[in-house]
């Protein structure tokens, strides 16, 4: 047997809230060629929402693309909700989420109870969809899984709040080393819980760079990094210790090309949309004709405008608020 999986973020580019990255893994049959996997995949998956209407088939697609209008967060829990309830119960809210999926789990619940608007504050899980229909889609995404040869090994989460983020840009200087520590940090987790087989890693490139070599051997100093593609769409990599060969392949567009990269895409958005609901519900709370952000740039900029006489009432700091890049 082999394993594939996606790694994927969501709120790399905002001005507010966390960065989360997310690690999805299947394993399948090593005698699959990659035909024979992309086929497989969409036995179970479709890329389209309109597609997955009937039922029998699930939607996985980049999450921009389900998380689109005033609807955007129903469809994409919808989508997400019968893969946590492949592996038992599904969470029943945000903390029980965050527990069971966040690589440092403990450090980051203590670290949200640094925000008020964290603070005690908790959303019972499913938000917009009923719990019932969901977990019966589950069982019936679990024999489809079956019969097209995977099996959901899950999802590893990264989760790096706006304070954890600034000191990481501020000791770094570099926005960009902070994304690429949670990658590999779960890359690396990946590596330590399936130590004998044949792992294949499909990662969305961010930003321009084509070469990742050199931060592969840094990172991964105990193997042997060989490049075996650098291209402006697509660079892979092959990582060797002992018998022992990984495959990592960052890839322009992953998120839409990739189903696998496609769910850590659409995972890493629906913790990142629940904790922006926590954030708004807050603020909201104290006054209730703020609307709601999303965090990215020019909202941003509006909504602090906006709350400004609130957050110098609370006494709020803005190294809690705001990212520094």
């Amino acid at each position: 047997m082999a394993i594939i999986c996606g790694i994927d973020e969501a709120g790399y580019g905002p001005l507010l809230g966390p960065l989360v990255v997310t690690a999805a893994a299947f394993r399948y049959p090593s005698s699959w060629s990659a035909t024979e996997r992309q086929v497989s995949w969409w036995r179970a998956f479709v890329s389209s929402p309109a597609a997955a209407e009937n039922g029998t088939r699930f939607v996985v697609c980049d999450s921009k693309t389900l998380h689109r209008g005033v609807h955007g967060l129903r469809r994409l829990e919808e989508a997400i909700f019968p893969f946590l309830g492949l592996q038992g119960p599904p969470p029943t809210d945000v903390r029980s989420l965050l527990t069971r999926y966040d690589i440092a789990a403990n450090e980051l619940l203590a670290q949200l109870d640094h925000y008020l608007w964290y603070r005690g504050a908790n959303i019972a899980l499913p938000l917009t969809c009923a719990a019932a229909p969901a977990i019966l889609r589950a069982e019936t995404l679990r024999h489809r899984l079956i019969e097209s040869g995977l099996e959901l090994l899950g999802f590893k989460c990264a989760v790096t709040d706006v304070a954890q983020f600034n000191r990481a840009v501020a000791q770094s200087g570099n926005k960009g080393l902070v994304l690429w520590q949670s990658v590999t940090g779960l890359l690396r987790r990946l590596l330590e819980e399936h130590k004998d087989e044949e792992i294949t890693a499909l990662i969305d490139r961010q930003g321009g760079r084509m070469r990742y070599a050199p931060q592969l051997q840094s990172a991964f100093s105990e193997a042997l990094v060989a490049t075996l593609a650098e291209s402006s769409t697509c660079s892979v990599y092959r990582l060797c210790h002992g018998r022992r060969s990984v495959t990592v392949r960052f890839e322009v567009g992953a998120d839409k090309t990739q189903p696998v990269t496609a769910l850590a895409s659409m995972f890493s958005k629906y913790v990142r949309e629940l904790l922006m609901q926590m954030f708004n519900e807050f603020w909201r709370q104290r006054d209730g004709s703020l609307t709601p952000t999303a965090g990215y740039y020019s909202d941003a900029l509006r909504f602090l405008r906006d709350i400004e006489p609130l957050r110098e009432a609370l006494a709020v700091s803005r190294e809690l608020l705001v990212r520094s890049r």
